[in-house]
Formats: C-alpha cells, sequence, structure tokens
C-alpha cells in the first residue's frame, strides 16, 4: 500500500483533535503532532469535542481524533460512543478514534474497542509509540522508523546522565525523559518551565486542601502533579503521588496525611531544583 506524507493530497497539514483535560499531556501531544506537520486543536473535555465537530464546516473535518478516557463532564469512553452514534455529525461517525489510557490492562484495551475506538496508547505518553500509530492510521511514511543503539547512547551524552546514578535518575530520569519525547529541545524546555511554573501552586493547593480536610481536591490536584512527574520522568515524585492518590481512597487519618504531604513536599523541591539548573 503506498504511503503518502502528511501533506499529500492536503493544501494543509491533517487536522487532528486532541481531546484531554491535562495541560501538560496537551502539550506533550502537540509536539509530538509537530514532528509529523499535524495541525492539532485541543478540547478539554468530552463534551467540548462533541460541539467541535457538530459545528464544524463541511470540507474541513478532522482526520483523527486522540481521546482520553478518563475526563470530566463527558469522558471518552462516552464521547465516542456518541460520536458512533452519529451525535457528532453524520460525516464524523467513522473518524478514526485512539485512546489514551492510564494502564495497559486487557480489560483497560477491550473496553477501548468495544465502544468504538480503533486503537489505543498508555499514559505516560511514549512519542515514539504515538509516532508509529499516528503514521499507521494516517498513512503518513515514516522517515524515523528506526532509533539506532549509537544514537541514543549519544543522546543520553547529550543530556549528561550518568546511567549508574540511580538515585539521581530516581528524582529526574532526564535520558529517559529526552527519549520520550524523541529528543525534542522546545519541547523539553516548555515541559520544564510548565513543572517550574505549576508544581508550586498545585503544592500550595495541595497543602491548604489538607488543612481544610478537603480530600476531594486533594485528589484532583496530586493527580494534576502525578501527570507531570510521569511525563518528566520524576520517577520518585509520581511514586509518592501515587501513594497519595491511595492514601486518599482509603481514608487515612490526618496524621498521616501531613506525614505524606512533607515528603511530597521534600521530592518536589529536590525536582524543581534539578530542573532549574539544568
Amino acid at each position: 500500500m503506498h504511503q503518502t506524507s502528511s501533506t499529500d493530497k492536503h493544501d494543509k497539514p491533517m487536522n487532528i483533535m486532541i481531546v484531554e483535560d491535562s495541560r501538560i499531556n496537551q502539550m506533550v501531544l502537540k509536539g509530538v503532532l509537530s514532528n509529523l506537520n499535524l495541525h492539532a486543536d485541543i478540547a478539554n473535555n468530552g463534551q467540548e469535542a462533541l460541539d467541535i465537530l457538530k459545528n464544524g464546516v463541511e470540507g474541513d473535518q478532522y482526520h483523527l481524533i486522540i481521546m482520553d478516557c478518563q475526563m470530566p463532564i463527558l469522558d471518552g469512553y462516552q464521547t465516542t460512543q456518541a460520536i458512533r452514534r452519529g451525535e457528532a455529525g453524520k460525516n464524523n461517525e467513522n473518524i478514526i478514534i485512539i485512546a489514551m489510557t492510564a494502564s495497559d490492562l486487557a480489560s483497560d484495551r477491550e473496553k477501548c474497542l468495544s465502544v468504538g475506538m480503533n486503537d489505543y496508547a498508555t499514559k505516560p505518553i511514549d512519542a515514539d509509540l504515538l509516532h508509529m500509530k499516528l503514521c499507521y492510521w494516517l498513512g503518513i511514511t515514516r522517515q524515523d522508523n528506526h532509533v539506532s543503539e549509537q544514537s541514543l547512547t549519544s543522546a543520553s551524552q547529550r543530556v549528561e546522565i550518568n546511567q549508574d546514578e540511580s538515585i539521581e535518575n530516581d528524582i529526574w530520569d532526564k535520558a529517559q525523559f529526552y527519549r520520550r519525547i524523541k529528543h525534542n529541545e522546545k519541547l523539553a524546555k516548555r515541559l520544564q518551565l510548565f513543572f517550574l511554573e505549576e508544581a508550586p501552586l498545585l503544592l500550595q493547593e495541595i497543602n491548604k486542601a489538607v488543612q481544610e480536610n478537603d480530600m476531594a481536591s486533594v485528589k484532583v490536584n496530586i493527580h494534576k502533579l502525578k501527570g507531570m512527574s510521569v511525563n518528566l520522568s520524576a520517577n520518585k515524585l509520581g511514586k509518592v503521588a501515587g501513594q497519595i492518590e491511595t492514601a486518599v481512597i482509603n481514608k487515612v487519618s490526618y496524621n498521616q496525611m501531613v506525614i505524606l504531604i512533607q515528603v511530597l513536599d521534600n521530592v518536589c523541591q529536590d525536582l524543581y531544583n534539578k530542573v532549574k539548573n539544568s
């Protein structure tokens, strides 16, 4: 089968819709798409996506949707079912939908396919894997479908990471971070700046919520912080954030939660310093 570039037979790049409520995931996805010369619009939840699709101009449709599964207002499963029922317009009923799932469990994959999604990818976002899936579904020729061991080694040297320093990598695995985003320096800087700006604000909200015993707010904000950590390959912060998520679900005591938040503050400060000084 002949594969085309993303601009063959099109006067402008193919249109992709990203349906995702996390700003950092939106940034990563747009960075991956830009490498393929693909234009992307953002919908922050499923209802926004349906509204955009319904109000679209005929002849200027989207070619593919990247759909987060867990979102407020209308989740990815419900949104996909609505699209397949024609609620976003008959011309969008068969649009390609790639799910973004939080886990790689067989049950999650089956659920995605059962509601009408065409494919799925897991978080944290792996740029190379998503790149391959986009090329497959859009019929785009990949320009970099082979990454040599030598290129990975040189990339690790460029970011000046010693792979033997496991403790340092646990705080921030910079080599893994760069590999995940395909060594896109511009995107790397944007993600680091986003963390430096947003992480202190999230920590402030989390600490305030704990003091007010507002566990719903703790859950929302710790999930955002966890999303940042996995996209940055900040493994230790991701683990601590996951422990706090579990603690909220298990309704641990106030004193136990305070101890966990103190650990979170310390780990986040270590990561902040490493990112700021990189």
